[in-house]
């Protein structure tokens, strides 16, 4: 018997806008400074992961796409870091789809704290910072996006005082790829 299995994946990425109405203050449990990390000292993110010489690259050309890094350390040791673009496409890789940023408008993406200061609510204290560093450059809004299964993530977005806007559905089945309409919430 001749049977062909399908097997399909579909994700649910999670898209949150934050307008700057209302920016909770997020102390962390670990003490942190928040900055903008220089070009020059990419090599600081190596405290939070390992930096291939690909993943080098890649960070390379979103400095010189005019993203910027923003930095959390404890004692002088980088532990989380988050990217930030305000023009061209970005990229929802969970959701197989790109956006256009909008004038105005930033995207914070690819954020990550290191293994040993997690559960120390220094993910949204360096959303916080983000969000008064854009809201002082007069931006209107920012995005941020997580996926379904990332509950830690949606509770650091929402601690920052971030809304869910839509719902992102993509279904992957038999090499072909299906993006539904943005589902507003």
């Amino acid at each position: 018997m001749n049977e062909i299995l399908f097997m399909a994946k579909t994700q649910l990425t999670l898209l949150y806008r934050q307008d700057f109405s209302s920016i909770p203050e997020n102390i962390p449990k670990l003490p942190c400074k928040c900055e903008v990390l220089d070009p020059v000292d990419l090599s600081r993110i190596a405290d939070i992961r390992s930096l291939s010489t690909n993943k080098i690259a890649q960070f390379r050309r979103r400095f010189e796409r005019g993203d910027c890094c923003f930095i959390a350390s404890h004692n002088e040791q980088a532990v989380h870091y988050a990217w930030v673009q305000t023009s061209g496409r970005h990229p929802i890789h969970p959701a197989k789809r790109s956006w256009t940023v909008k004038s105005r408008e930033a995207w914070i993406y690819d954020c990550r704290t290191s293994d040993w200061a997690r559960g120390n609510s220094v993910y949204p204290f360096i959303l916080t910072n983000i969000l008064i560093n854009l809201r002082s450059q007069d931006y209107s809004c920012a995005w941020i996006y997580t996926t379904k299964q990332n509950i830690a993530s949606q509770r650091g977005i929402m601690k920052a005082g971030f809304r869910l806007t839509y719902k992102l559905f993509c279904l992957e089945l038999a090499g072909k790829v299906l993006r539904l309409p943005p589902i507003p919430v």
